[in-house]
């Protein structure tokens, strides 16, 4: 094997049959089908039936097939080959069926290409690097993954707190996530010290111009709950177990007034990769949990390496197609 690795075997070997497919289609189906045409014109013109029992030299308008016997392309072996095709209708029933067949063969295949990659395919075999890769993702990636649930910028916290809270709630009931999707939001509402007037209108969420002063106060490191005696355990959970002091703020990071708003935050959803079997799994997963994101109307995505390549293959494989269309097309009209 002279590339030892196996994404790029697959590719040139993915490339050498679409190219063979192309040749195919292009010295089978067309010259056939051109033949079936001059055939049809033939037929349809007064002159040429009128002279059926004469022969082609002198059949051949302006002394066309004198010229093209003396051409040096007629002897060539394709030369001969489409001459007899030219004169033989079995042989254009045949070629116009192969060129049929190639072209509903590949059509055939399209289903059954498996769009992505394994990740010991981009490390050469038999290397350190490839066990490795291949023992993490066999033993524990194979079981699960994390992935960011992530707002985008705009989102207005404050008044879509009942809606975060819905969504939320559906990401955890979802069959590709394992159990609740836990939040910062929810973790805030019931640390110690912090958002006292927690689901005071009935609603469970914090009053709108409460929400930024409260959230500030549980991010915010300090042995105490800022203008309290309460020990400020909250603001271990949001720093090191929500990474709060990573979103990102108008103000910055470090600020903590009240009108220092986020610009962008996110959570971590565990994802059940045992479910994950297949292309199509990727596929459903993706196209199930960005429909429950946006169930709410809010601006949410999936973030994270699983979600990247699945959405980036799900493009790919269209412009795929496009561009395996497009080649076909033009590989046909250079052979003219």
């Amino acid at each position: 094997i002279i590339i030892p690795i196996p994404a790029l075997q697959d590719f040139l070997l993915s490339a050498a049959i679409v190219v063979m497919m192309n040749w195919l289609g292009a010295v089978t189906l067309l010259p056939a089908l051109f033949s079936f045409k001059v055939e049809v014109d033939i037929a349809a013109t007064p002159s040429w039936r009128a002279s059926e029992t004469v022969d082609d030299a002198a059949a051949a308008p302006n002394g066309a097939h004198a010229a093209l016997q003396s051409s040096p392309e007629h002897n060539a072996a394709t030369g001969t080959i489409y001459a007899k095709l030219a004169k033989s209708r079995p042989l254009k029933v045949v070629c116009l069926l192969l060129g049929v067949g190639v072209a509903a063969g590949t059509i055939s295949l399209i289903s059954k290409v498996d769009m992505g990659y394994e990740m010991t395919d981009l490390a050469k075999e038999g290397t350190f690097l490839a066990l490795g890769i291949h023992n993490m993702w066999t033993h524990v990636y194979a079981q699960y993954a994390k992935e960011f649930v992530a707002f985008a910028p705009g989102t207005d916290y404050p008044n879509v707190q009942k809606q975060i809270l819905a969504t939320q709630a559906e990401l955890g009931e979802s069959e590709w996530t394992l159990g609740p999707v836990n939040m910062w939001m929810t973790n805030m509402y019931v640390s110690t010290g912090v958002c006292e007037d927690y689901n005071i209108t009935g609603d469970g969420t914090l009053p709108a111009h409460q929400f930024y002063r409260e959230f500030h106060k549980y991010r915010q490191p300090s042995v105490f709950v800022p203008g309290t005696s309460t020990i400020a355990l909250g603001s271990l959970e949001a720093i090191l177990a929500y990474f709060t002091n990573s979103f990102a703020y108008e103000k910055g990071p470090d600020n903590y007034d009240e009108d220092n708003e986020l610009i962008f935050s996110y959570n971590i959803a565990q994802i059940d990769m045992r479910r994950v079997k297949s292309t199509d799994d990727k596929v459903q997963m993706a196209k199930d949990l960005k429909r429950i994101l946006q169930s709410q109307g809010l601006n949410m995505f999936m973030y994270g390496f699983n979600f990247v390549q699945i959405e980036q293959f799900m493009s790919i494989e269209y412009h795929f197609w496009c561009c395996i269309s497009v080649s076909m097309v033009v590989v046909f009209g250079i052979s003219l």
